[in-house]
């Protein structure tokens, strides 16, 4: 009967001494890194051009030439169809894109149509992909007009760079 109570109470004593599950917590620290620095948009503008009727902070830039309007903008970097669409109402599969390698840079030529208040317009854009943002080029004026501008735009987007 002692080997039985003495028993029952090793039972008892040793039904509390069960496993317990141990967790191991790692404390991640995850920092967001930095925006990378927003380069600066540099180009010639056509001698007729006016002063810069818009500016924000460094990011929308407006400039009017005639008929023409001349956009520079700097845009989050990433999806070029979202840019694209920003700037011609167009997706990049309506349009040709033309891609090209420049130093560090990727850039996008297009053109397009559009339907506008004075009737219709053509408009021409590149944009320049330097992994963090696109830095966008674009030029809408009347169609009837294009013709003539064509060396024009052409002197302008060849001085479209980013330092």
């Amino acid at each position: 009967m002692k080997k039985v109570l003495v028993l029952l109470l090793l039972a008892a004593a040793l039904c509390g001494c069960q496993n317990k599950e141990t967790f191991e917590t790692v404390d991640d620290v995850y920092e967001i890194p930095a925006p990378a620095p927003m380069g600066k948009v540099m180009l010639v503008l056509p001698g007729d051009a006016a002063a810069m009727t818009m500016d924000g902070d460094q990011t929308d830039q407006l400039y009017f030439c005639g008929d023409a309007v001349i956009t520079v903008q700097i845009l989050e970097s990433g999806d070029l169809n979202r840019t694209i669409r920003a700037v011609t109402g167009f997706e990049r599969d309506a349009l040709t894109v033309v891609q090209t390698e420049e130093e560090n840079l990727t850039r996008y030529d297009f053109v397009w149509h559009a339907a506008g208040e004075g009737g219709d317009e053509l408009g021409k854009a590149a944009v320049l992909d330097d992994g963090n943002y696109h830095y966008v080029l674009s030029v809408m004026a009347p169609a009837a007009q294009a013709g003539s501008l064509t060396e024009k735009w052409g002197e302008m987007f060849s001085t479209f760079y980013v330092v």
